[in-house]
This record gives structure tokens, sequence and C-alpha cells, in this order.
């Protein structure tokens, strides 16, 4: 059975703060407790700069859910949002529900805040409405790190494919950090998402949000249930196995279950692997189970990121189990040296100002000593970067020892600077650090307060 209602609002103030013209649809779909879609297309400029960590300062937008049965209950939440503005480093989005519960769904990505409030500078990719972002908690992509692989001015989704998240609140009071924990809370009545801007000279408009608002009911048919629900693997070093870590799939439902062969897709697919597999092709009766295997075989430095895809006869099918880990260590098969990181990107920094230093880490992965000779930065904008806390020149490290320096960027001119530091050794394996960064002039993007007149 499918409803369609058409609703429709005028702009108005609600709880101190401004809301732009709703027209929404609501569509009901019956399957584990009903499903409500909402759409509206408030078109609303977002004031730029003003963010100060209370709904009153940004734009925000109502859908009015009453449609949905009164007394009904959250069970799961969905959330698309389309938007146009430059440098999404600046943004926040929040999602109130009907009982006045708030979610920080993204909060200033690639920005580390000290508090919910404006703050310099997150990461400077575009966001464009015309390649939305969706919001989940089973989305495979993490919020925070929105646009983070992106240089400035290209396009989240359009660029780099990523278009699905899951939210992360970061500095925004909790809880809530999830939709999961929106769970029990009233469903019907008033929904509204506001949008804020926490630095000046970028600007965007709120053009669009749909709502997905599932509620509680009896469940019908078979259900996956699968614990954990998530496995991070932590540090593995490049080419070695992590222990295996055992999933279990249980029927919680009502009817048989019949899953489909596991498959193993995301970014780094190929770094992870199943084994011991009593799952794929199972059939479970109400309340049986099945197990398998999992293990990660990083390939290369950082994080990696991938996820189980377990699709079934299940409603919710395909179910998600997200796999994450860091590969540490370098090289391949021989190297005794590795240095993490193997590259650092400082991303966006005013000329003349010094960002935070990063940590490298040198350690002896053979099994032999070696010898660190004299570090030093060259290339094109070696003059930009500093090396300090230099604990490695001229030390000799035993097998399994580690010694570390710290890097910083201070950008002499705008522009991209790239350099690199060289680490001579008697050892085989990596011998720099890629260095790289981009210098930006304070009239471009202003994140600093200035006296009135100046």
């Amino acid at each position: 059975m499918r409803l369609n209602v058409l609703l429709s609002g005028m702009a108005m103030l609600v709880s101190g703060y401004l809301v732009f013209p709703a027209n929404a649809v609501a569509q009901v779909v019956v399957a584990q407790g009903e499903t409500f879609n909402f759409t509206s297309t408030p078109s609303a400029s977002i004031p730029d700069g003003e963010y100060d960590g209370s709904l009153a300062s940004m734009v925000c937008d109502i859908i009015d859910a009453s449609s949905i049965p009164a007394e009904s209950t959250i069970a799961d939440v969905e959330l698309e949002v389309a938007i146009d503005h430059t440098w999404i480093g600046d943004l926040v989005i929040k999602l109130q529900t009907p009982d006045e519960s708030i979610l920080g769904v993204l909060s200033r990505p690639g920005l580390e805040e000290f508090g919910d409030g404006g703050g310099c500078c997150g990461t400077g990719a575009t966001i464009s409405s015309a390649f939305p972002v969706s919001f989940f908690d089973t989305a495979p992509n993490d919020a925070e790190e929105m646009g983070i692989d992106l240089d400035n001015g290209e396009v989240v989704c359009a660029d780099d494919g990523l278009c699905d998240y899951f939210p992360n609140p970061d500095s925004i009071e909790q809880p809530p950090s999830s939709f999961a924990d929106l769970a029990g809370g009233d469903a019907s009545g008033d929904w509204v998402l506001c949008v804020g801007d926490s630095a000046f000279d970028d600007f965007g408009v709120f053009e669009s949000w749909t709502l997905d608002v599932t509620i509680e009911g009896e469940l019908e048919g078979p259900v996956a249930s699968i614990s954990p629900s998530s496995i991070d693997f932590g540090e593995e070093k490049i080419g070695t196995t992590s222990p295996p870590v055992t999933v279990t799939i249980e029927n919680t439902g009502v009817e048989q279950l019949v899953l489909d062969p596991l498959l193993i897709s995301g970014a780094n697919a190929m770094d992870f692997s199943l084994d011991n597999d009593a799952c794929s092709s199972a059939e479970l009766a109400p309340s049986e189970t099945c197990t398998f295997d999992v293990e990660m075989t990083p390939s290369q430095d950082g994080v990696r990121n991938a996820q189980v895809d377990v699709s079934s006869n299940a409603p919710s099918s395909p179910d998600l189990l997200l796999l994450e880990g860091v590969g540490v260590g370098a090289g391949g098969v021989g190297d005794e040296i590795s240095i993490t990181p193997g590259s650092i990107d400082f991303g966006g920094v005013e000329v003349g100002v010094t960002a935070p230093a990063e940590t490298v880490t040198i350690e002896n992965i053979g099994t032999e000593a070696f010898t660190i000779g004299s570090l030093a930065i060259s290339g094109d904008s070696a003059t930009d970067f500093a090396l300090s806390n230099d604990n490695c020149s001229g030390v000799t490290l035993a097998a399994d020892e580690t010694c570390t320096f710290n890097v910083d960027m201070t950008p002499s001119e705008a522009g991209s600077r790239t350099a690199q530091v060289d680490v001579p050794s008697d050892a085989t394996g990596p011998d720099t650090v890629t260095l790289q960064g981009t210098g930006t002039d304070i009239i471009f993007h202003d994140r600093f307060e200035a006296d009135d007149d100046v």
C-alpha cells in the first residue's frame, strides 16, 4: 500500500530560529514498521560566518511529519541533503526531532574543533546540490572526513564518488551521536534540519532535503542480525594478516532466512578476506545462527576501509558489516625500515602561519640493527617546512625499536607547497617522507577576527 500526502508551509519564526517554506511529499511503505518519506525544498541562503553553536545562528527548515500516526516512535532515520557551498569545512548540519532531540549530523569536516561554535579551517572542498549526500548509520564513510582527500574547489560526491556518510557530531553536544540514538523518540510532529556556516567569505544555499523515518512496529519475515555490526582491526603491519574475528549471523525474525554468498566491497576490499564461511548460501530457521571469520592484510600505509555485504531475503537486505583497520610499516618482503606516515598533507595553511606539527615514527621492522644518518628537507618548497624534536638523526635502532621526529609547515606564499624529508640509513626500505600543503592568503578566506577599522 502506498499513500501520498502533499504538505506545505509558510515562512515562520519557530523557537527563535527562521524557518523557510517547505513543500513535502510523505510516502508510506509497509515493511518492518512503516517508513515515511518526506522531501522539502527551502532554497534558502546559509548565513555567512554566523554560526555560534545555536540553531538561531543557522538557516532551518521544518518538515511537518504529523502524517505519521500519533504516539509512533522512531526505529530508524535516513537523511539526504542537497547544498551548494564552497569550503565544506565551514558547514554544520543539525537535525532536530519532534521531541527536540538534536543530532549533529556534520560538524566542519576536516577540522578538530575546540567547541561547538566558529573556528578555522576545515576541508576546502565544495559541495553541490547536483550531487546530494546521504547520511545513515550503516554508511561506509565518516562525515568528519567528507572531502578530506579532495583539493580545494573539487566537488564532494562528484569528484571522489563518496556520497554516503554516517553522522559524526564531533564537538557538538552529545548524546545523541547517531540516528540509532534517536530510536524510541517521538516520530510524529515537526522535524527540523538546520545548516550553519562557521567562517566568513564562503557562501551557500540550502536547496533541499529528504527524510526517511521508520517507526517501530511488529517485525515480520526474516531478519539478519549481525554481531558484531562493525570490526576495527586496529593497526597491522603491511603484508601481515591480523588474527581472525568471528562474526555471527542470527535469524531474529519469524520466517526462514535465505542468505546469498557473502561479498566484500568498498575502497580497500582486497585488504580483507573471509575464512571458515558457514553463512554463504545458508538457510536459517528463526533463532538459528551461522558464523564466518574476517581477516585484514593491509597492502598500504594508512586507514583501510571495506564492508561485508550480507544479502538475503530479509526486507533490510543488503545488511552491512563495516570493516576498518590501519596499515603500518612499509614496503615489501625484506624491508627493514618502516616510516609512518610515509606522506603528510598539511591542507590549507595561511601564508606566514605555522601549521600544527605532525609526528613521524621510524621503526626497525627487520632483525638486524641499522643506523640513521642526518635527516634533511629537500625539494621545491623545502624552506616552507621544518624539522623539530629530531630523535632520529644519528640514532642506531635495534629490531623493533622506534624513534620519532616532527615536521611543521609555514607557507611563504600562496599555492601548492611540496618537499620531502630525506631519511638516509643503511637499512632496506623507504627513505623519504613526502610533504605537501597549500598556502592561502588571508583575503581568500578570512578566518580570524580583525579590528573593526581594518
